[in-house]
């Protein structure tokens, strides 16, 4: 019980997106889709294989300030096979831009309304953030989460992130 309060503690808050941000910006969020490894919760179904892991899974999404590197969005998880990132975006990022705001992502988010899709140095130094240090505290292939639970570890991991990274000044 305790675990789930502290999961769903609001701790990001999508507004620090905007801090230290030059004037005339428009790009305030590095996006990056992420798969939780979960145990099969039914037969072999295809919504749920995730061809990063080769497994089943949740996918979930992950937004950076791009000027503090603060975690300033989470999505919470659906199945991989039947959520590619676009559409995980769409269901609510989307929703939350500013008018004209686009946020930097890979090449799964291809909507030129919404998202930046650079090409080489650029963008692999933005999104190096969300490999350095997300990516590694979500990665737990090693370890399969019933479906129930994924959420609340993922937001576990988020809330630890989100409290600690600025004192580690990432």
């Amino acid at each position: 019980m305790y675990i789930q309060l502290i999961a769903n503690l609001p701790v990001l808050d999508f507004e620090r997106r905007l801090e230290n941000a030059p004037e005339g910006t428009t790009t305030f969020v590095s996006l990056y889709g992420t798969d939780f490894p979960i145990l099969e919760p039914t037969e072999f179904d295809p919504k749920w294989f995730s061809h990063k892991f080769r497994g089943p899974g949740l996918r979930y999404e992950i937004g950076l300030c791009i000027r503090t590197g603060n975690i300033v969005w989470a999505h919470v998880g659906y199945p991989c096979g039947e959520w590619p990132d676009f559409r995980l975006a769409r269901d609510a990022l989307i929703n939350h831009l500013g008018i004209g705001e686009k946020a930097l992502a890979d090449k799964g988010y291809r909507d030129n309304n919404y998202f930046l899709n650079p090409n080489g140095n650029q963008m692999k130094k933005i999104l190096a953030r969300h490999e350095t240090y997300v990516l590694p505290q979500l990665s737990t292939k090693r370890l399969r989460w019933k479906k129930d639970w994924s959420g609340v570890a993922f937001r576990l991991v988020v809330f630890f992130l989100a409290c600690t990274m600025p004192l580690m000044g990432l």
